[in-house]
């Protein structure tokens, strides 16, 4: 609701002026400026307030009491806000926190009478809820951004629990790895705010609960409010005691339909956990634990290569080791994709249904424009869940054909762009050349290889050089030649055909893998098309992928795929 004009307000009467205020949606009230003896604003007292008032701020019984009687810790910058408005005569608009009364408000204030008046009029609305939502995703934003260099299991745990710990100003964050059978849960890397002790270390598991609190523990999302009084807990109450933990929210990560690792949050006081507190955990750990098991698999990769390195005279035995090591990584790889995709489509069948359930029984009062919205969320949601269900269909179908079919390449590149975090943050840097000729090609697959070849070229940038990528297409009678172009650092051309073997690294101080190009370079030929690659250092790199345009007189033929077992992308 838009606040009135003042200048409007004057030829209302007393009686409707009261009444519309009354009616009005957003809190209004009345305050008169107290100023100290140097002239600064110093407090205000309450005059008058509409019945919205005491909705939006939770203060009740407040006409006649100052600001600081109501609320002893309200911030200066208020005080300091409401004192320009009286000594300005000027407007003021703008949205403000106050930590004090854990709410943010979007405020419009004005002044009352002339000059000499000391009254302030203030209508405002309660917005904390969107606010705590935009911090919410920037803070999921900037975590990825933070993350997004790591390589090490520790560093990415520290990151990970410093920066959830903050952002939920809880007295502890970890990880937490449970073994059941041996009743024991690990602790390692434990933020902790303040003078808490760590509980980093080997911890029993059943100090915190017996068999049905740990029945619940698992299920995911369990927040308990106070461990001294909740029915799972206060049998504990003496361990949660000495561990200063009064309240805490866990949220397990599943693999296999199993699970091995919670990710905590705990306070030394009673804290009532939200619904979003606990989706922002859920998808916290959904998010960085896949990363710390890939980082555990880099490091025993690099063990196996150093063992490798030391020991010449084993190397046939070694090698046959490595080779087998490799193969159950991929294996394990393969399971993470599938533990990846099947979370992150439980937030969309919950975004479908609920969308599905508000256009049926509230579509007809929605406005054109919240229908349309809504429309477009349930939409996106639906290709999300296609894409997730495609991705995983094409990790698991690597002995078979992959199944083509026009692709529009305009629509594609600018959906593909804003659903990658890392490729969102950088669109300003990639120039997209239209129009863009469709190519034959298998959506998922092709999602995969572009997404690592743009992702390459916003990662390896020149230092002190701003990225700049380049993507246009050139038809050749039955083929189309996608060109992506950049700045960046360049590979050498003694390199070019290494690049697309698996597991091999220009730099490995970088942290790749070695895998991308190889999966790219797969992805590519079981397509029925190829990729290469045009580069000097220093000069950045121009990687083309050549595909079937979907008026090919040979579009049916289908798409040969390796059957070496060996091959596995």
């Amino acid at each position: 609701m838009q606040p009135a004009d003042p200048e409007s307000l004057s030829t209302v009467s007393p009686e409707r002026y009261r009444d519309l205020f009354e009616q009005m949606d957003d809190g209004f009230c009345i305050i008169e400026m107290i100023f100290d003896e140097h002239g600064r604003p110093s407090d205000y007292r309450l005059l008058e307030h509409n019945s919205t008032f005491e909705q939006q701020t939770g203060l009740v019984a407040s006409l006649g009491k100052t600001a600081r009687q109501l609320v002893p810790n309200l911030e200066q910058h208020w005080f300091d806000a409401y004192g320009k408005v009286v000594t300005t005569g000027e407007a003021l608009r703008f949205e403000q926190s106050s930590v004090s009364m854990n709410r943010w408000f979007h405020v419009y204030a004005f002044r009352l009478g002339d000059a000499r008046s000391r009254q302030v009029a203030i209508m405002f609305s309660d917005v904390s809820a969107r606010k705590l939502n935009e911090l919410r995703a920037e803070f999921l934003l900037r975590l990825a951004r933070d993350l997004s260099p790591l390589n090490e299991e520790r560093d990415i745990i520290h990151t990970t629990v410093n920066a959830l710990g903050n952002f939920l100003k809880a007295d502890r964050c970890y990880f937490l790895e449970c073994h059941e059978e041996q009743n024991l849960v690990v602790v390692s890397e434990n933020y902790q705010r303040r003078a808490t002790a760590s509980l980093a270390g080997i911890l029993p598991l059943f100090d915190f609960g017996g068999i049905e609190w740990w029945n619940s523990f698992s299920s995911g999302n369990f927040a308990v409010e106070d461990t001294q009084t909740h029915l799972l807990t206060r049998g504990k109450a003496d361990n949660y005691r000495e561990r200063e933990v009064r309240s805490y929210i866990v949220q397990p990560f599943r693999h296999d339909g199993k699970w091995t690792v919670v990710l905590a949050a705990t306070d030394a006081v009673p804290r009532k956990w939200t619904i979003e507190d606990q989706e922002l955990v859920e998808n916290v750990v959904s998010r960085v634990w896949p990363l710390v098991e890939s980082a555990r698999v880099t490091e025993k990769l690099r063990a196996s290569e150093a063992a490798l390195i030391e020991s010449h005279a084993e190397l046939e035995v070694r090698v046959a080791e490595r080779t087998e090591e490799l193969q159950e990584t991929v294996s394990h790889l393969n399971a993470f994709s599938y533990s990846i995709s099947h979370d992150l489509r439980a937030p969309l069948r919950t975004m479908r249904t609920y969308a599905s359930i508000l256009e049926q029984e509230h579509g007809e009062v929605l406005p054109h424009e919240a229908a349309d919205y809504l429309k477009r969320i349930s939409s996106a949601a639906e290709r999300m869940d296609r894409l997730i269900v495609d991705v995983l269909d094409y990790s698991k179908s690597t002995q078979s054909d992959l199944p083509l079919e026009t692709i529009a390449l305009s629509p594609f590149f600018k959906g593909l762009i804003e659903s990658y975090p890392d490729l969102a943050l950088a669109k300003e840097y990639i120039r997209v050349r239209s129009p863009l000729a469709p190519v034959l090609a298998n959506p998922a697959a092709l999602t995969q290889c572009i997404a690592n070849l743009l992702g390459n070229a916003v990662k390896f940038r020149r230092e002190g050089v701003s990225p700049r990528i380049e993507v246009w297409t050139e038809r050749r009678k039955t083929h189309v030649r996608i060109h992506i172009k950049d700045n960046g650092v360049g590979i050498d051309p003694s390199l070019h055909q290494k690049i697309f073997g698996i597991f091999f690294q220009v730099n490995p101080q970088t942290g790749s893998t070695g895998i991308g190009l190889a999966v790219v370079r797969k992805a590519v030929e079981r397509m029925g098309g190829r990729v290469e690659i045009q580069s000097v250092p220093g000069a950045g790199s121009t990687f083309t992928i050549e595909l079937r345009h979907p008026t090919d007189p040979d579009a049916n033929v289908g798409v040969a795929v390796s059957r070496q077992r060996h091959e596995v992308i």
